[in-house]
């Protein structure tokens, strides 16, 4: 799959200019680039690995991209005459102001691809950011049927020395995922802000119920979370997809982490992955440099997979998943963006129904992680995301080959008894 381009600076500008027409559909703000903050686009200047020549541009057919759409940021007045001459129509504008963006979904004139787009958008204003709008899918599956959460069921938080009631520590957590049902027993009375940021239909609430319980589930419920005390604000972005498969888009995730970094959360859980982009990684810097710590899924496309982002950005904690006896899952990404790993294989958590399963992926390794970054920021508010990894790093027990590889990064997640 081509990798996408090396973003360049703008300079913004304040003066304002009527918008091009719009189409009957369009929905959100009109204005451009209103923030005035002329370093804004220059931050994507370094990417996690090496892109390919900006010409080569994914098929039209590439599932990996929504093919009739273009995604910009903060269009100044010279780029919205552009677009009005080329022909382009703004679907949806929408200011995200915690991140202190305007990100617009274009609509390419008749008969012009998506390819086709982006390339004239890029010669013809070179100083403007465009980008494809890249699909983005969960990272985790259901395995075997449900049961009761005693010994060997519960066995991630012994694995790593966290506390198998929980740790009742008061901290502030994010998750981007699907909805999250509140009236799962494992939930009930649980602190859940959620917010709906996806078009409809919305996806099924199985992946992130599981996720949310995982993190904060009930202590006395069959389905223990990790920080059963912590307030979490849960961002809906997903949709089902023509398929019938959830699915969600870089346009998005750039609302949903929007929204989460107005919350001010210690951390932010993504259990998604999906291929490189610059909407996405620009919407990661904001939230990493407002000091929110973000931990992602490494993905499960196996040894041989491309980098899976947003975990492969390198100001996002990337997490592996592993089995009871440390082996690594046998379908995880890997590469040198990884991390640390954690347990992510016959994980025990929240069902559909109030049931319980369990399951398998880099998406349940995922909240180990998070939850530790969240306690080190709570405890210590001014720590960076970068320190709380370097944190994270020094305590894990190494797995593998000494010393960091690609398979378990700095290896295994160590909390003790949330002392982490």
């Amino acid at each position: 799959m081509a990798r996408l381009f090396r973003a360049v600076a703008v300079t913004l500008v304040a003066a304002l200019a009527p918008a091009p027409a719009l189409a009957d559909d369009w929905t959100g703000y009109g204005d451009y680039g209103d923030f005035g903050d002329s370093g804004d686009i220059g931050d994507v200047v370094d990417w996690a690995f090496p892109t390919d020549d900006p010409s080569d541009f994914a098929s039209d057919v590439d599932e990996d991209f929504e093919p009739d759409q273009i995604l910009a940021l903060n269009l100044g007045r010279r780029s919205a005459g552009i677009l009005r001459t080329l022909g382009f129509r703004i679907r949806e504008a929408r200011k995200l102001r915690a991140l202190k963006l305007t990100l617009y979904r274009l609509r390419p004139p008749r008969g012009m691809t998506g390819r086709q787009a982006l390339a004239e958008l890029r010669k013809a204003d070179p100083q403007g950011y465009y980008d494809q709008n890249s699909i983005y899918r969960l990272a985790g599956a259901r395995t075997t049927a449900p049961g009761a959460c005693e010994g060997v069921r519960c066995y991630g938080q012994a694995m790593i020395g966290w506390s198998a009631a929980g740790c009742g520590v008061r901290v502030r957590l994010g998750m981007l995922d699907t909805a999250v049902n509140v009236r799962h027993a494992a939930l009930a009375g649980r602190k859940i802000v959620t917010e709906r940021l996806a078009r409809t239909p919305a996806a099924d609430s199985d992946h992130g119920t599981a996720v949310a319980a995982l993190l904060v589930g009930a202590a006395d419920s069959p389905f223990p979370g990790l920080l059963p005390e912590a307030e979490l604000f849960a961002a809906d972005v997903f949709s089902v997809d023509s398929q019938g498969h959830a699915s969600t888009d870089a346009a998005e995730l750039a609302k949903g982490l929007d929204w989460l970094a107005a919350q001010r959360p210690d951390a932010i859980n993504i259990s998604i992955t999906g291929p490189d982009g610059g909407v996405l990684h620009t919407a990661i810097l904001r939230v990493t440099r407002l000091g929110i710590g973000v931990v992602a899924a490494a993905g499960n496309l196996g040894p041989k997979s491309p980098p899976q982002f947003p975990a492969a950005y390198r100001e996002v904690i990337a997490v592996t998943a592993v089995d009871r006896q440390s082996r690594v899952y046998a379908n995880a990404s890997q590469g040198r963006y990884v991390s640390l790993a954690a347990p992510g294989v016959d994980i025990w958590t929240a069902g559909a129904g109030g049931a319980g399963v369990f399951r398998e992926g880099t998406s349940f390794a995922t909240p180990f992680a998070t939850a530790a970054v969240a306690i080190l920021k709570a405890r210590e508010p001014a720590l960076a995301p970068e320190a709380a990894l370097g944190a994270l790093r020094r305590r894990a027990r190494d797995l593998g080959p000494p010393g960091i590889d690609a398979i378990y990064g700095s290896g295994l997640l160590q909390a003790q008894a949330c002392g982490i």
